[in-house]
């Protein structure tokens, strides 16, 4: 496990879409469980797809790498992703 999670079996798929800025270095390390490059771009992003049992394991990943990686699928998680987002800017914009 790349987490502290590990627990419940890792049957959810998520597709991520990493841009050409940091691309490198999800070639390099490994940030999500089962992590594997599905395609590189012509522009130098990727799309990587990962195995997990629960978002909990990623979110806070995906939080760190923002502008620089995007939710694809499934689209829960992206919502998720979202709201967390335009909670944060609500509670610093007043």
């Amino acid at each position: 496990s790349v987490n502290i999670w590990f627990e419940g079996k890792r049957d959810t798929e998520v597709k991520l879409h990493v841009r050409a800025e940091t691309a490198q270095y999800f070639k390099n390390k490994t940030y999500f469980p089962l992590q594997k490059i599905e395609k590189e771009n012509k522009d130098g992003s990727l799309i990587l797809i990962c195995k997990i049992a629960k978002f909990a394991e990623i979110r806070p990943i995906i939080l760190h790498w923002i502008p620089w990686i995007k939710v694809i699928s499934p689209q829960s998680l992206c919502d998720e992703v979202k709201n967390a987002v335009q909670d944060y800017l609500t509670e610093i914009t007043g």
